[in-house]
């Protein structure tokens, strides 16, 4: 029997042996063809180069809150770009690639959502790239406990880096970037693109302000964490 992947249970890791690359001091999904777990086929959530689970290459990547396994490592810098929507912001990247997660601990409320709670929020942040690139693939990933997320480049309207009240449209003008109703929404679902797809992209300009609009609701009976990846590949 082939070693299994598991899509919920964090304390499961690919084995040494069926390991595409080296996991040894990793930082960025490396892209390309060659599958993080080679024992498995290809899957966009579960064996995908272009979204690595954190608890796949991050030896001690535990938090206390629900929804470990969705977390991504970004692209390398000259590739693509990760926005994110962190406590620990801009910070997160820095610290948990260092096997630092102290920024789980004890967040704040305007971070969490509690059982039977239910909140729609805007969440401001900066982009990555510090010039205006084309991205053909978008990998998103948020934690359980999201009705929907939207994600568009905006003007820039409230404090960055923190949640405040819906304050745009944002299915109205701007940049569309990839958006979810799933903890994971994948485009494209292949490695290829798909022939239909050819010569289409977004086009982000430089520095841009990135805004998430979501809708978070808490059905479970634990403390959820407000916490989201989006990975951006270029041509």
């Amino acid at each position: 029997m082939m070693p299994a992947m598991s899509d919920s249970c964090p304390t499961c890791r690919i084995p040494v042996e069926c390991r595409g690359f080296s996991f040894e001091g990793i930082k960025y999904s490396p892209g390309g063809t060659t599958l993080p777990n080679k024992c498995m086929p290809y899957d966009a959530t579960l064996n995908n180069p272009y979204a690595v689970r954190c608890i796949d290459a991050l030896p001690n990547y535990k938090t206390p809150f629900a929804g470990d396994e969705y977390c991504i490592l970004p692209p390398p810098p000259d590739k693509g770009v990760q926005h994110r929507v962190h406590r620990q912001s801009p910070k997160w990247f820095e610290q948990v690639s260092k096997g630092n997660l102290t920024g789980y601990d004890v967040p704040s409320d305007a971070w969490i959502v509690r059982p039977g709670e239910e909140e729609q929020q805007d969440y401001q942040t900066t982009g990555g790239n510090t010039q205006m690139n084309n991205y053909y693939r978008g990998y998103i990933r948020i934690r359980p406990g999201s009705h929907h997320m939207i994600v568009s480049v905006q003007p820039k309207s409230g404090a960055l880096d923190t949640w405040g009240p819906v304050v745009t449209n944002p299915l109205s003008g701007g940049i569309s970037l990839p958006v979810a109703q799933r903890p994971d929404e994948n485009t494209p679902i292949s490695l290829d693109k798909p022939a239909d797809d050819a010569g289409l992209f977004i086009r982000i300009p430089a520095n841009p302000n990135v805004v998430f609009n979501t809708h978070s609701f808490n059905s479970s009976e634990r403390d959820a964490l407000k916490e989201a990846w989006l990975n951006l590949w270029g041509r």
